[in-house]
């Protein structure tokens, strides 16, 4: 039975499955302190539940692990360790090219096809050290992220442990991270789904969607005479390229539905919801020819 100290955070389907290996035993849960008291203590009552032993980092030489696998550990590692024993991260992106937070999130914005999650050795410097395995899913046309990531969560889940028992035995073979096509990223905010600026592409706006929009992310937001409305359904515009002003409602369905210019083309937006909750038509509120 090989052994397994988690560090960082209670992420639930990842901590259940690693807690669920068959020849892999979780020894110990390191804590990572940059959270909130609140939340060490959520963590802890899903820890004692599993009836898994809590310590700190400089008595983890005391379990003689195999690996110390960080799951949602926030900040840098720096220790003499690192070079003693197998420290692995889990990041929420495709590497070597996404670093950072929010990754997947924007790669979608920028037209990635797919997302996926990289297991690497933990150095000094972020998200940097050899890289053992990238587990990714394609992006189905128009998919929201939070469905795509439950498909990728759950081919991380049956997957992982192989990935772990290979890479202990000496069967999976880490390679150096290419640095050329590097971008940093930084976590999303709910300011980045309030649309105030229709200079965008058509692309980037329904990437956004995808990633921010209802019923998944933190919404969608745009401006009606002076009042904000979440988008609660939008989707691309069956346009050719569109010249005017961008931002302009520029055509009106029969079933309610609008077309607002873009950049380049223009999103179809279906259903709105002001701010008593109540589901808003958006052709009820704007005409053609509106400037948002």
């Amino acid at each position: 039975m090989y052994r397994l100290v988690y560090m960082g955070s209670y992420i639930p389907m990842i901590f259940e499955a690693v807690c669920n290996f068959k020849g892999i035993q979780v020894v110990g849960f390191i804590h990572d302190l940059t959270l909130a008291e609140e939340d060490i203590c959520a963590n802890r009552e899903h820890i004692e539940k599993r009836r898994i032993p809590e310590m700190t980092l400089d008595k983890v030489e005391e379990t003689a692990p195999d690996i110390i696998f960080l799951c949602g550990y926030m900040k840098i590692l720096k220790t003499n360790l690192l070079d003693k024993y197998l420290f692995l991260n889990i990041h929420g992106g495709i590497l070597p090219k996404w670093r950072g937070l929010s990754c997947n999130s924007w790669s979608i914005v920028n037209g990635e096809e797919k997302i996926g999650y990289s297991i690497h050795r933990v150095r000094e410097e972020l998200d940097d050290g050899e890289l053992y395995k990238v587990f990714s899913v394609t992006l189905n046309r128009n998919e929201k992220y939070g469905d795509a990531r439950k498909r990728l969560k759950q081919k991380v889940c049956e997957e992982l442990e192989d990935c772990f028992v290979q890479i202990i035995e000496g069967r999976l073979l880490p390679v150096a991270q290419d640095k050329r096509d590097i971008v940093y990223t930084t976590r999303f905010r709910k300011e980045d789904g309030k649309i105030t600026d229709w200079d965008i592409t058509t692309s980037k706006l329904m990437g956004l969607y995808r990633v921010l929009g209802y019923p998944y992310g933190s919404g969608i937001f745009i401006t009606i005479k002076g009042e904000e409305y979440e988008v609660l359904e939008m989707g691309e515009g069956e346009v050719s390229p569109s010249i005017g002003s961008n931002g302009t409602v520029v055509f009106a369905y029969d079933d309610g539905s609008v077309l607002i210019k873009t950049l380049d083309t223009a999103v179809r937006v279906y259903q709105l919801r002001n701010s008593l909750d109540e589901v808003i038509i958006p052709g009820n509120i704007l005409k053609i020819g509106a400037r948002l």
